[in-house]
């Protein structure tokens, strides 16, 4: 994900993926399901403008996004059950507060 930021490319199927790869990884099927009918429109960076490829706030916005991805990540790597859901959970409520911060600008 982070190259295709870099370079300007959308990753927002690589994101949808991996989010998908964890819930494939907790071998409960009602995770899987939630995540296959949502698809990848439930991933924020599908809606972020392909054409603000370039944009510094989205590129540091990216960037916070793959640091949380990268400790997610390297907990399940290491089978550390305690920080993998530390950081998910860091993730969810971060994810939730950049949205909440997205729609009150928008407004």
């Amino acid at each position: 994900m982070l190259q295709r930021d870099d370079a300007g490319q959308d990753a927002a199927n690589a994101d949808f993926q991996f989010h998908r790869e964890i819930a494939l990884a907790t071998q409960n099927s009602h995770f899987v399901e939630v995540m296959n009918s949502l698809g990848p429109g439930v991933i924020p960076r599908a809606r972020l403008a392909i054409a603000a490829a370039q944009d510094p706030n989205r590129l540091m916005y990216l960037r916070r996004v793959h640091l949380e991805h990268e400790s997610i990540y390297n907990a399940i790597r290491d089978q550390d059950v305690d920080s993998a859901r530390a950081a998910i959970r860091t993730h969810l409520s971060n994810s939730r507060e950049r949205l909440r911060k997205s729609e009150t600008q928008a407004a």
